[in-house]
């Protein structure tokens, strides 16, 4: 199932393999891993690529009702903005952003 939810300067849509590298870099990053994970803080490189395989796989089957993680991208001339990309948790109705890609 290919889901995503635009507006006039965002997409929202689901994870695919091309964005594990984005998302490696972002689970490695200190100030963002300091608030995700139980405990919180960045994993060893191999436990940080498994995570992140997994979540792609999840988001990949879709069946999470609409929940999980996507990817947060800036339509168009707003591609340019650094603000422009991301990764959000939640669903197609909320969400809560995770990090700046």
């Amino acid at each position: 199932m290919s889901a995503s939810l635009e507006t006039p300067r965002l997409r929202l849509r689901r994870l695919v393999p091309a964005d594990e590298a984005d998302l490696i870099a972002l689970d490695s990053d200190p100030d963002v891993m300091r608030h995700v994970g139980s405990p919180a803080g960045v994993k060893s490189p191999e436990e940080t690529a498994e995570r992140v395989r997994r979540r792609v796989l999840d988001s990949g089957r879709g069946d999470h009702d609409g929940l999980g993680f996507w990817r947060v991208e800036g339509r168009a001339d707003d591609l340019a903005r650094p603000h422009a990309r991301g990764v959000a948790r939640g669903s197609m109705t909320s969400y809560t952003p995770v990090g700046r890609l």
